[in-house]
Order: C-alpha cells, then structure tokens, then sequence
C-alpha cells in the first residue's frame, strides 16, 4: 500500500549525490531501510520510504532533503517541509475528525441514556 501512495504523493525525498560525504548515517537512521548506497547514487530513497524524515535531519550536508515533485530540485528546503508538514497535518486532521466526532457522541450518548449503542 504504501509503494502505491509513493506513486501519487507530490512529495518525495531526494538526495544530491555531489553533496553527500558518504557517511552512511542515513542509512543507519533509516527506519524502514529504504535509503541504500544505490539509491543515493540514485538520488532518493526506495519505495518503501515514509518519508518521516529521519534521513533528512541526520544529513550534516542537506544532501537529503524534502522535495515537492514539479519543482527545482535546488531552493529552500525549509519551507518545502513546512509545506509538506502542513498537508500531512491537514490530511490526518481531516480524516480524524470523523472518528472524534463519532467517539464523542458514544459518550454523550453513554452519559444521558447509558448505553452506548
């Protein structure tokens, strides 16, 4: 599930191969192993990446970094993760409230007929 939302998700993680010292730190700090020295050479991490960006704060040189698809690679970082920070929290708010909502009306329900069906 998670290749087939890589696919269509404008975010991505990319790597500027000429920027990274080889380190290998986002290869030990990578939780879902998806970053490999081929995939750097490559340029971004696997399909299986979650883009939780782990890689991207251990990086000492900003050769991994948050990048929106249909853009410059080069720019400023920082405000494509704030942006892609912003509509994760935008997508998980919305399908949350559903739930939230439904949660407090069993309760409500609970408390004034004390059933909560």
């Amino acid at each position: 599930m998670q290749s087939l939302t890589n696919k269509i998700n404008p975010f991505d993680i990319r790597v500027a191969p000429e920027k990274c010292l080889k380190c290998k730190r986002c290869l030990k700090a990578c939780p879902t192993l998806s970053m490999t020295e081929e995939s750097i050479k490559a340029g971004g991490p696997l399909l299986s990446c979650m883009k939780c960006g782990t890689c991207v704060d251990v990086c000492p040189t900003g050769a991994a970094a948050f990048h929106v698809r249909g853009t410059p690679r080069e720019g400023v970082q920082s405000g494509k993760r704030l942006l892609f920070l912003y509509v994760a929290f935008l997508f998980l708010a919305t399908f949350a409230a559903g739930e939230i909502q439904q949660g407090l009306l069993r309760i409500i329900r609970l408390l004034t007929t004390g059933s909560m069906i």
